[in-house]
């Protein structure tokens, strides 16, 4: 029950994002994102001192949120030397941004779905800066893209799964016995687990470069990427 008011209190916000939003622009010169999704309350084991895991949000402990999502092998396209050197040093909060661009995730629900963004550890501001600069998008069609893949997910066996094993280990056949039924056999070879300290940290997504997050999640994924390996052993813990 939690975890279909989370998700209509997201799509109700993303609503008029979802109706006109753009995946990529035609001058983009990558041929697939990565989406990569955080789980967060395995990547917040002995992280207690970031500000996006001193309290935790519902959305946050129940489904996976934005990490980032990447043109791939591109980055800082057009920057200035300076925001790229604070990107790079971890200095994310003292990167200059639009005022338009720093009040977008002031709203309650689209911060849910990216905890590390805004005043907590302007994880926005470097994800911006590093990759959404890539895209051929703007701001906050950027982002409109993002947060409307991160509430699709939700909707996910795979993350269905996750949220029911907390505290228990699973196999990792097991997982991708379960990330087959969203994204096909072959699909399912472009869905990376990640692990640190034998715990589920984040899943890495190989997506098309004009994902459309309302498509099935068969047709998300990238026909020309390359495999990716699971970086998790044969069995990892849900926090």
């Amino acid at each position: 029950m939690l975890k279909k008011v989370v998700r209509l209190i997201v799509a109700l916000v993303l609503l008029g994002a979802a109706i006109a939003f753009k995946s990529v622009s035609p001058s983009a010169q990558f041929d697939q994102y990565v989406l990569a999704l955080t789980w967060h309350p395995g990547f917040c084991t002995g992280r207690d001192g970031k500000p996006e895991c001193r309290q935790m949000d519902t959305f946050a402990t129940e489904e996976f949120v934005l990490h980032g999502l990447w043109p791939d092998e591109v980055s800082y396209c057009n920057v200035g030397v300076q925001s790229e050197s604070l990107s790079k040093s971890g200095q994310w909060c003292e990167i200059d941004v639009l005022p338009a661009e720093d009040q977008y995730f002031e709203v309650p629900a689209k911060r849910s779905l990216m905890p590390g963004s805004h005043e907590r550890s302007c994880l926005d501001r470097h994800e911006w800066v590093k990759h959404g600069t890539c895209s051929g998008l703007d701001f906050d069609e950027y982002y409109d893209l993002s947060l409307a893949l991160v509430s699709r997910f939700a909707e996910s066996k795979t993350s269905d799964y996750v949220a029911a094993n907390r505290g228990r280990r699973v196999g990792r056949a097991a997982f991708y016995r379960v990330v087959a039924e969203d994204f096909g056999r072959d699909g399912a070879w472009k869905v990376q687990a990640i692990c640190n300290d034998d715990r589920l940290t984040e899943v890495r997504l190989m997506l098309r470069a004009d994902v459309e997050p309302n498509a099935t999640f068969t047709q998300w994924v990238s026909g020309d990427a390359e495999r990716y390996r699971a970086k998790c052993g044969s069995e990892f813990f849900i926090d």
